[in-house]
């Protein structure tokens, strides 16, 4: 897959096939989108090309309350790019980029990409305050060119797939509803650095996975999950907190305990997927009531693994 972080100057000669949307998290409602792109450029022979923004819009229009990110950019990237994208574009959302109408949006957008056929979600907006809508889309579409392709509400359990229920979930710790929504089980990633050794002191070592500030955290509590790194799967505890029965620390920490692991992680790159919310952080009396309490969550997290 290409990927571009602006639009083509000059613009595409192919025939496109184009998906917009922010398409945090990629869930399974964005999976569907992407697919049917995809397939109708393939139909055509001419290339799928998948139009996002970095940053997500509302850093920039609402920077005291920024959105929480499901997944790290590169980690959306990659999840586009296994859905069979030819091209994603990234593009760089701002001021100029808010202000402009939605006529003057999609426009820019044809001219650059050159669709056959642009595919948005049911509730997609655009242009400036969100004005333009699937069918000022489509109207615009009969006057450049192209048509436009609505994919209907994707739904589990008859509730609506969406980033913002997915994020709901998450702060709840509802982690197998996230899962249903994602197609994926819930994903933390981030480089392992040097902490204060105590874990390795207890007898269960711990990686601090240091995670993009950008990327929403869970509820805080332990999880049952699964680590890879370079390849290799393990099994593990994983607490999100602060450590309360030590110093209780002000930000949240991402502490895994890799289960029949040994060696040294730092500076390593740990993929964290998250499992089962096993149970909320707390502070213990002392170390060898925690020592126990790690005993059992691991127990637990065995359990979760073999019933999946």
């Amino acid at each position: 897959m290409e990927i571009l972080r602006a639009l083509p100057d000059p613009p595409m000669v192919e025939r496109t096939a184009v998906a917009l949307g922010n398409f945090d998290g990629v869930h399974r409602g964005h999976q569907v989108l992407i697919s049917r792109t995809v397939t109708l450029a393939r139909e055509m022979q001419g290339q799928s090309v998948v139009l996002t923004f970095d940053p997500h819009p509302m850093h920039l229009l609402k920077p005291q309350e920024p959105v929480k990110l499901i997944l790290t950019g590169r980690r959306k990237s990659r999840k586009i790019a296994e859905l069979g994208t030819d091209v994603l574009v990234l593009l760089p959302f701002t001021r100029e980029l808010a202000s402009m109408g939605p006529d003057e949006f999609g426009t820019m957008i044809f001219e650059a990409l050159k669709p056959a056929v642009i595919v948005v979600g049911f509730n997609y907006t655009y242009g400036y305050r969100g004005q333009g809508t699937p069918a000022t889309l489509a109207a615009l579409g009969r006057q450049l060119g192209f048509r436009v392709e609505v994919v209907p509400p994707q739904t589990e359990d008859g509730e609506l797939i969406s980033s913002t229920g997915i994020r709901q979930a998450l702060m709840e710790g509802k982690v197998e509803k996230a899962r249903r929504f994602l197609g994926y089980w819930p994903l933390l990633e981030g480089i392992v650095q040097p902490g204060d050794g105590r874990g390795k002191t207890l007898g269960f070592p711990t990686a601090n996975v240091v995670v993009d500030g950008q990327v929403l955290l869970p509820r805080a509590g332990v999880y049952a999950a699964e680590v890879r790194v370079e390849g290799r799967s393990f099994l593990a505890v994983v607490n999100i907190g602060r450590r309360p029965t030590f110093k209780d620390d002000e930000a949240l920490l991402v502490e895994a305990h890799l289960v029949d692991f040994s060696g040294n992680l730092y500076g390593r790159e740990l993929e964290v997927h998250l499992l089962k919310y096993l149970r909320s952080e707390k502070k213990f009396a002392d170390v060898g009531a925690l020592k126990e309490q790690i005993a059992q969550d691991i127990r637990a997290a065995q359990q979760v693994a073999r019933s999946l």
